[in-house]
């Protein structure tokens, strides 16, 4: 059996790698003996170990690559054709008001699902985000008698629901993250720092960390790991600044996480964001999504913006602050009835302080996740399950 994944891999957005990584561990359980391809724009980027096939997206820098996009392509038609099924794990597949440069690339997704479509190959989306003011627009990405589609939202459920599209929910796959498992990174990638920005946007790849650049926490040293995104936040420097001196100030230590290091995408890309105020204010700052997945399992305290960043807060029990900035990390936290959260566009500074002290002074048992973690897993499991084998009966 031949099984093609279409996700949004390749971007070092550790989020994406992490959907791909639990949906490809997910599905080889089901198809053990199954050929998997995995659709990416950058292999490199992916959490993945063991043995699969990469394929090129197509198109990918058509502009400066014309000829290599032919060859593209082709190999992109060729994979669909022997497929017998195809997996669309895109987390956030159709959105219009995120704010970065790149777009949802509707236009591509309808080529993809028309060859798909015209090989006659079963279709299932797996726990896919959908935000649109004119369903009617992608309404052809989701028909067909062959495809079956989950979404990750109630949201995400009504709209497709406005055009007679039946789905089911399917939770995001980075739950079944396995938190006591050790690092599953092999040795040539330990501690490996992140590809950075160079003049004329190139992308040249860093060496490795060396020992004394390590993010270590000594002694009994509290220390605050913070994930924020670009143009979310209300009075954006000058709160990160204030922040920076209030939790200096009250003697912790502060690390930034890099969940997202977008090659193309500068408004994603959260080592270029951070990187000048880190260096301003001599605090570290994880330089690959590695770096980052490494250092959940050593936090003592989140400031979460990045969904993934709260998602793996939960996964492993670790008291956080959310900073909410979109519809999805307002369903998160009201799923987990989450009290300490700020919407990111509305919050005076006082307000941070109010909430993050109350944070801090509150017993940890009460941040028990892994009961309902342990739960999701299960029915996760089952319903990815009955999805696969007997469509949305």
């Amino acid at each position: 059996m031949n099984i093609s994944i279409f996700t949004a891999t390749g971007h070092y957005n550790l989020g994406d790698e992490l959907i791909l990584l639990q949906e490809y561990e997910v599905l080889r359980e089901i198809y053990k003996n199954a050929n998997f391809y995995v659709f990416t724009y950058d292999k490199k980027s992916s959490l993945i170990e063991w043995e699969v096939k990469y394929i090129k997206y197509f198109p990918n820098n058509i502009k400066k690559k014309p000829f290599k996009n032919i060859k593209y392509l082709w190999k992109n038609i060729k994979i669909i054709y022997k497929s017998d099924l195809v997996i669309i794990g895109w987390g956030w597949l159709i959105y219009e008001s995120e704010v970065q440069s790149s777009s949802s690339p509707i236009m591509q997704w309808k080529f993809r699902v028309f060859l798909a479509k015209l090989f006659r190959k079963k279709i299932v989306y797996l726990s896919v985000w959908i935000n649109t003011s004119n369903p009617k627009k992608i309404k052809y990405l989701f028909t067909g008698k062959k495809t079956l589609v989950s979404v990750r939202d109630e949201k995400s459920a009504q709209i497709l629901g406005q055009i007679w599209i039946k789905s089911i929910i399917l939770t995001d796959p980075v739950f079944l993250y396995e938190r006591n498992l050790n690092d599953r990174f092999p040795p040539s990638r330990e501690w490996q720092k992140g590809r950075e920005w160079q003049k004329g946007q190139e992308w040249q790849k860093g060496q490795e960390w060396q020992k004394e650049d390590r993010i270590e926490v000594r002694g009994n040293e509290k220390t605050i790991w913070i994930s924020l995104r670009k143009w979310y936040l209300k009075n954006e420097q000058d709160f990160i600044k204030q922040m920076i001196l209030y939790l200096s100030k009250s003697w912790y230590k502060i690390v930034f996480l890099s969940h997202s290091i977008h090659q193309k995408d500068q408004l994603a890309n959260d080592y270029l964001f951070l990187k000048d105020i880190a260096k301003k204010y001599n605090i570290e700052i994880t330089g690959s999504i590695s770096d980052t997945l490494k250092a959940y399992k050593k936090l003592d305290y989140v400031i979460g913006m990045r969904f993934h960043s709260l998602v793996l807060s939960i996964v492993y029990n670790i008291p956080f602050l959310a900073l909410s900035y979109w519809q999805k990390t307002e369903e998160l936290l009201s799923d987990f009835d989450y009290k300490f959260k700020l919407n990111s566009r509305e919050f005076e500074f006082e307000d941070f302080i109010k909430k993050f002290s109350e944070l801090t002074q509150t017993n940890n048992s009460l941040f028990d996740f892994w009961a309902k973690i342990d739960k999701i897993k299960q029915d996760y499991k089952i319903n990815i399950t009955k999805l696969l084998k007997n469509g949305l009966e």
